[in-house]
């Protein structure tokens, strides 16, 4: 017990037992047993322990001072950023508006000109009717 904190390489009793010498060898044997001694770590001498504890290495940031490299939004801009926002989105939905009143304005022209061309249809229709009836009347006034 003289030298402290000296692991005690006494022989050790092996476990499970050694049965076949021989082959056992190569796992158990000589000159200490080679399995692994279990809980057997060694103790520091007191002159060995650290007296205090050091910053760690490398040396890490200051916890008061992990935040102050994000950007903060502290919203003292006076409403600008409201501002854009809200006038963008006006744009944006005026913009639609005047899409939206474009193509209803072309389907509209397209439908006119689609009733203008039935409405001549029908008057050529019509004016086709008059005639044969007129020819009917004709041709049944030259039969009697």
């Amino acid at each position: 017990t003289a030298a402290v904190g000296v692991l005690h390489l006494a022989p050790q009793e092996i476990v499970p037992p050694i049965e076949n010498v021989a082959s056992d060898k190569k796992f158990y044997g000589p000159p200490f047993p080679t399995d692994y001694p279990h809980d057997k770590q060694p103790k520091l001498r007191p002159d060995m322990v650290a007296e205090h504890a050091g910053s760690t290495y490398p040396k890490l940031r200051d916890a008061h001072l992990a935040d102050k490299d994000y950007i903060q939004d502290e919203n003292n801009d006076r409403g600008e950023w409201a501002a854009q926002m809200a006038y963008d989105k006006s744009r944006v939905r005026i913009t639609k508006e005047e899409e939206l009143i474009k193509k209803a304005k072309e389907e509209a022209a397209k439908e006119e000109e689609e009733a203008e061309a039935a409405e001549k249809e029908l008057e050529a229709a019509d004016a086709a009717e008059a005639e044969a009836t007129k020819a009917a009347e004709q041709a049944e006034g030259e039969a009697k």
